[in-house]
């Protein structure tokens, strides 16, 4: 049997949910498990979770369980990764260069908005907690770091949400595509602090892939954004305006917004002379129009009367409203639970 070469919307709900609920299953059970393991062989569990390896398997799970439902499933559905993913479509010179110019730009012009964000959050009384998890100080550690929290999450998370996710949303809209995956990738991290910046690079993240046809420019971008920030904590590196420093004066709200929007026009731009340059805009919707017109034609070569493929339609639009909604009341959920937990006074 032939494999598909793409995500449909059923797809995508299925594996927003799974990349919700499964995660979290799966890092439970292994926490469990190492502590028992530590038990048995009469060590402790806390020193082993703080140790330089412990951080490593511990900052990995969400990573290597994304590109484990990315597989199983596509395996089970007969789907075609590298196709389905967009894969097998490479990027140029032209692209590296203003992925990294995106990056850049998104990491240094969006950082006076979140600190503010991290401020506001401060004063209604929200613990702030540090985005690198793992131990700093030697080349070692930011080797690590890079590997895990920069190389990993960029392949993996862009799999799951730009591959996945906003392809097999494509076809009811480009824009719905991208704000949808951009809210799913925002959810997954449960993190207050992070939740206005994630959804605005998770909108990056989303045009660049629709914008190339290929997910190797989300995950480039996506690297060079956590490999700063990783740099950044390896060398105790900060921004002018911090959350501790940032206060809520007239001055400092128009910084932040005059920055989004200086950052938002300069990536936009960037964006535009990269699609220039490359005159793939017709390439794109040419190649949209392939995968579309296949999925269209399914009926056509299964010899299944109309009102059963009425019937299948209407019985996967109801499964897939249900896998949203799974997938969002568990995500909002855990959001709301970090939030609450982190507040000084449930502390």
């Amino acid at each position: 049997m032939e494999k598909r070469k793409y995500f449909t919307k059923l797809d995508s709900a299925f594996m927003f949910m799974c990349s919700i609920i499964i995660p979290q299953l799966a890092g439970v059970i292994i926490v469990m498990l190492l502590g028992l393991i530590m038990n048995i062989f009469g060590s402790n569990y806390a020193n082993f979770s703080s140790s330089l390896f412990g951080e490593l398997v511990l900052s990995s799970i969400t990573s290597l369980v994304f590109i484990a439902i990315l597989i199983f499933y596509s395996h089970y559905k007969k789907i075609d990764i590298k196709s389905a993913t967009h894969l097998n479509k490479k990027i140029n010179y032209i692209n590296i260069f203003c992925g990294i110019c995106i990056g850049i730009t998104a990491v240094y012009l969006f950082s006076p908005l979140i600190s503010m964000v991290d401020a506001f959050l401060i004063n209604i009384g929200y613990t702030i907690t540090g985005e690198i998890p793992i131990l700093t100080g030697s080349a070692g550690t930011l080797i690590l770091g890079i590997l895990v929290l920069a190389i990993l999450p960029s392949i993996a998370e862009e799999l799951m949400f730009r591959g996945a996710i906003l392809n097999g949303l494509k076809k009811h809209g480009v824009i719905k595509a991208v704000l949808i995956s951009a809210l799913c990738f925002m959810l997954m991290h449960t993190s207050p602090q992070q939740t206005v910046y994630q959804f605005i690079l998770g909108i990056i993240f989303g045009y660049a892939v629709y914008s190339t046809s290929s997910i190797y420019m989300g995950m480039l971008i996506h690297f060079v954004n956590n490999l700063i920030v990783v740099i950044n904590a390896q060398y105790s590196l900060t921004h002018s305006i911090t959350a501790e420093t940032f206060t809520f004066t007239a001055s400092n709200i128009i910084i932040a917004i005059l920055s989004l929007i200086v950052g938002t026009l300069i990536i936009w731009g960037i964006f535009k002379i990269n699609n220039k340059l490359n005159k793939i805009l017709i390439k794109n919707i040419k190649d949209d129009e392939t995968i579309f017109n296949e999925q269209e034609k399914v009926s056509e070569i299964t010899n299944i009367s109309s009102e059963q493929i009425n019937y299948l339609q209407r019985a996967d639009s109801a499964t897939t409203k249900k896998y949203w909604r799974i997938g969002f009341a568990v995500s909002i959920f855990l959001w709301f639970a970090v939030l609450i937990s982190s507040l000084s006074y449930f502390s």
